[in-house]
């Protein structure tokens, strides 16, 4: 498992193959550690699909994999940040009807186990954004001051980007586009962590509409053409398609 993590940045295919092996090792051990190593290589495992832009691979594996063995381990809180990687994938295929019931289910667990505040606000940020695309905007603007609330003792938090993306969201829908594009630029600001680029890129293309709707269409021109030279961004097919 820790070869699979070692070569997790640099060799995706020999990282799957450690983590296929750790394992097929931990197959006849019934202890709540074992259960729980085999649920974080499969969530690792599963992740490799999703950089492989396989969104449905991803899936397949949380559900039928990573999650039953949390399950087994009795760890809610692996359960509950899986249901909202379940989410975020359904989001990625544009399928936001089914990620909005895994959002909940992740919530309530958060919100019944007292989870750290920040796994609370990361499934709080994600479900806010699945509303905007269900245009469920009352909802969204209900997850944003909650999160305001929440994320208030920790200004420093990476968590705000997320936060701010959502913001922008609404803002955008309520055709405040000056306001929108702040907002986006605050989330830029507070992106911080291992996430930092995929987020910025998020937050970027969303900057990009509030600047088209606001008819500010050389500076949407100008970051459209540094997406388009990363390669990155490049490699994912929805990324190329906006």
């Amino acid at each position: 498992a820790h070869e699979g993590y070692l070569y997790y940045s640099a060799d995706i295919d020999r990282s799957d193959a450690a983590f296929a092996k750790a394992d097929s090792l931990l197959n006849s051990f019934t202890t709540k550690e074992a259960y729980q190593s085999r649920a974080n290589v499969w969530i690792n495992r599963a992740a490799i699909r999703q950089r492989k832009d396989d969104d449905r691979a991803y899936i397949d594996i949380i559900l039928n994999k990573a999650i039953p063995y949390a399950l087994k381990a009795g760890d809610s809180a692996i359960v509950a940040s899986q249901y909202v990687g379940i989410g975020t994938a359904f989001m990625n295929l544009e399928e936001y009807d089914k990620a909005e019931p895994y959002f909940d289910k992740a919530i309530a667990i958060f919100q019944s186990t007292h989870a750290q505040p920040s796994r609370l606000v990361a499934a709080l940020n994600r479900a806010g954004e699945n509303y905007t695309y269900l245009k469920k905007y009352d909802e969204a603007k209900k997850t944003v001051a909650a999160v305001k609330t929440l994320l208030a003792p920790y200004p420093e938090s990476e968590l705000f980007a997320v936060h701010y993306m959502v913001e922008g969201l609404c803002y955008l829908h309520d055709q405040q586009y000056t306001l929108a594009e702040t907002s986006f630029n605050k989330g830029i600001a507070a992106a911080k962590g291992p996430n930092k680029a995929y987020v910025i890129q998020e937050l970027l293309f969303y900057k990009v509409k509030a600047l088209l709707a606001n008819k500010k269409y050389e500076p949407a021109r100008q970051i459209l053409l540094e997406l388009s030279k990363d390669e990155e961004v490049m490699g994912l097919g929805s990324s190329r398609l906006e």
